[in-house]
């Protein structure tokens, strides 16, 4: 997959965790209440355990872990840029542009 590809699930995610998609909230998500109060890094297990089946590579794991959007700095930058997201938000947007929730 190619990293325009890559980086329209990325936003589509990200979109979808900054509340941009009618009728898709992050805070209906069953899950979002409980992992909210948990630490960053139990957080980030909780969205690999509820979204990503439990199973994630070491690469998506680190990117999860540190927020880091592995494809912002290739190509040109977009056209709508993505929102800024931090905590919660910003591990599930990323969780729904990986290769493994592409798969579920």
């Amino acid at each position: 997959m190619n990293s325009g590809a890559i980086m329209n699930r990325i936003n589509f995610g990200f979109r979808i965790a900054a509340g941009q998609i009618p009728g898709v909230r992050v805070a209906n998500w069953a899950p979002a209440e409980k992992l909210r109060q948990l630490p960053y890094e139990k957080q980030v297990d909780g969205v690999i355990d509820e979204l990503l089946g439990g199973g994630v590579s070491d690469d998506t794991r680190r990117i999860l872990s540190t927020g880091e959007n592995p494809v912002m700095n290739a190509g040109p930058p977009p056209k709508n840029p993505t929102p800024q997201l931090a905590g919660l938000p910003a591990i599930v947007g990323l969780a729904l542009g990986t290769p493994e929730f592409q798969r579920r």
